[in-house]
C-alpha cells in the first residue's frame, strides 16, 4: 500500500521505518526544515538504539522524506498516519491544536484513503476531527490507532506489537488498517475507545510504578529485602514481574503526560479517579528522594561538588521531558551546588551545570554522587573508581542498580533509594 506518514519524531520515524521495511511505499512528511534536512541524509533528531540504521536501509529501499502534503501526495495515499505532538496543558488535557491545523490543511484526498491519528489524544478528539473533515466535503474514513512504543526498544515494539488498537467506524477502515498490520494481533473498537485505551495503558503504568516505589520504600523501611519480596509477588499471573524496578520517581513524555490527561478527562465527568492522582503525588515524592537523602548527611548543599550521573529518564533514549535526573540538577543548581552531569545520550548543556563525557570524569572531586539512569556505563564503574576519585565517597543510588555491598566494603557511605525486582 501507499503510506504517508505526517511527523517526523519519535512516532513517525519510527512508523514509517518498519511499514517500509514490511514492503510498503512510504513518504514521511516533516514541516520542520532543519529536521527534514536530516531526514533526508539518514540522520535523526533523537536518539533511539537501532533506529537511525534501520531508517537509512529504508531511505535506501525507496522511503522518501517531505516538507508539505501537496495534492498530488494527498491523492496518492492509500492510508495517512498522523503522529504529531500533543504535549500538555496546564490543566492536564492534552494540546490538540496542531492536529487540528493538519487537519485543516489536508489536501483533497480519496474517498477510500484511511486516516489514522496516532497522537495520544484528549478522548473525543477524533470523532472531532472526522467531523471537521466531514464540514470541508471530505469523506474519508478516520481512523485513530495508539502507538505504544516504549523508549529505548521502539523498533523491537513496532516491528512486534503485542497488540494493534484500532479505533475505526466503517469497514473500509477496519480493512485497509488490518491489511497494513498483517500478522500482529488485532482488536477492533470504537474511536473513543482505542483514544482510552492508551490513556488507561499508561495511568495503570504510572500506578503500578508508583506502588512498588512505596513497596521498596517499606522494605527499606524492614529491613526487608525488597527484589525477594517483589519476585515473589510478580510470580502470581496475575501481577506479573514487570514494572518492578523503583528508584527516585518515572519521568517521560508518556506515563506523566497521560496519567494527567486520563485524570483530567474524568475529572470533565465528576468521577475523580483517586488512583491515578495517588500515583502521581507519590511519584513527585520520589523524586526528591535523592535530595531529601543527600540533605541527611550535608544540611546545604552549596559549595558542594555533585555528580549526577543520568539525565535522560530513562537509559537508550535521549529524552529529558520530565526527568527525574533534570529536576534533581536544577534543584541542585538553585541550592549553590556545583553540579557535573554525565548521561549517555542526551544533552546535558544545563545552566549552572558542567557537563562531562565520561561518567569517570564526572566522580572527580565530588562530595556526592547521585545515580539517577541506570546507563550500562553508570552500572561498570567500580568501588575504585569512586573511592580514587571522589573527595567524599557518598553514593546516592537512585535507581538501584549499583552493587552496594561491594561500595560499602570499599568504604563508600552507600544509600539506595527503591529497588531492582530483578538481579
Amino acid at each position: 500500500m501507499r503510506v504517508l506518514v505526517i511527523g517526523g519524531g519519535y512516532v513517525g520515524v519510527t512508523v514509517a521505518t518498519v511499514f517500509s521495511e514490511r514492503g510498503h511505499e512510504v513518504t514521511l512528511c516533516e514541516r520542520d526544515g532543519e529536521k527534514l534536512v536530516r531526514l533526508k541524509r539518514g540522520g535523526l533528531p533523537f536518539f533511539e538504539p537501532g533506529l537511525q540504521e534501520a531508517y537509512a536501509n529504508a531511505l535506501s529501499a525507496g522511503l522518501s522524506a517531505v516538507q508539505r502534503v501537496d495534492r498530488p501526495l494527498g491523492a496518492w495515499a492509500d492510508a495517512i498516519f498522523v503522529c504529531t505532538g500533543t504535549p500538555p496543558l496546564a490543566t492536564g488535557e492534552l494540546d490538540t491544536s496542531g492536529l487540528y491545523e493538519i487537519f485543516r490543511s489536508l489536501p483533497s484526498v480519496r474517498r477510500e484513503c484511511v486516516i489514522a491519528v496516532k497522537s495520544t489524544v484528549n478522548p473525543g478528539t477524533t470523532d472531532s476531527l472526522a467531523a471537521l473533515l466531514y464540514s470541508r466535503g471530505c469523506h474519508s474514513n478516520v481512523a485513530f490507532v495508539p502507538e505504544f512504543l516504549s523508549q529505548g526498544c521502539a523498533l523491537a515494539d513496532a516491528r512486534s506489537p503485542c497488540r494493534v488498537v484500532l479505533g475505526i467506524e466503517s469497514e473500509r477502515a477496519k480493512l485497509t488498517l488490518s491489511q497494513l498490520y498483517e500478522g500482529f494481533p488485532i482488536i477492533a473498537m470504537r474511536r473513543t475507545e482505542a483514544e482510552l485505551v492508551k490513556l488507561a495503558a499508561n495511568g495503570y503504568l504510572a500506578v503500578r510504578l508508583a506502588y512498588f516505589g512505596e513497596l521498596a520504600s517499606l522494605c527499606s523501611a524492614l529491613d526487608a529485602d525488597y527484589g525477594a519480596v517483589a519476585r515473589a509477588v510478580g510470580m502470581d499471573a496475575r501481577i506479573g514481574g514487570q514494572y518492578m524496578d523503583t528508584g527516585a520517581g518515572y519521568g517521560g513524555s508518556c506515563l506523566p503526560k497521560d496519567s494527567a490527561a486520563l485524570l483530567s478527562c474524568s475529572g470533565r465527568y465528576s468521577l475523580p479517579m483517586t488512583v491515578v492522582s495517588g500515583a502521581i503525588a507519590a511519584n513527585e515524592r520520589h523524586k526528591l528522594l535523592p535530595l531529601i537523602t543527600l540533605h541527611r548527611y550535608y544540611r546545604s548543599a552549596r559549595d558542594l561538588t555533585v555528580a549526577v550521573l543520568g539525565a535522560s529518564f530513562k537509559p537508550d533514549t535521549d529524552d529529558t521531558r520530565n526527568s527525574p535526573g533534570m529536576e534533581l540538577v536544577r534543584s541542585l543548581v538553585g541550592e549553590g551546588a556545583n553540579v557535573n552531569l554525565f548521561d549517555g545520550a542526551a544533552n546535558t548543556a544545563v545552566k549552572g551545570a558542567t557537563s562531562k563525557k565520561t561518567a569517570k570524569e564526572a566522580l572527580v572531586g565530588a562530595d556526592a554522587a547521585i545515580v539517577m539512569t541506570a546507563w550500562k556505563e553508570v552500572m561498570e564503574l567500580t568501588a575504585a573508581d569512586f573511592i580514587t576519585s571522589m573527595r567524599e565517597p557518598l553514593i546516592i543510588d537512585g535507581r538501584a542498580c549499583l552493587d552496594g555491598e561491594s561500595l560499602k566494603k570499599a568504604g563508600a557511605t552507600y544509600e539506595r533509594i527503591g529497588g531492582r525486582a530483578l538481579g
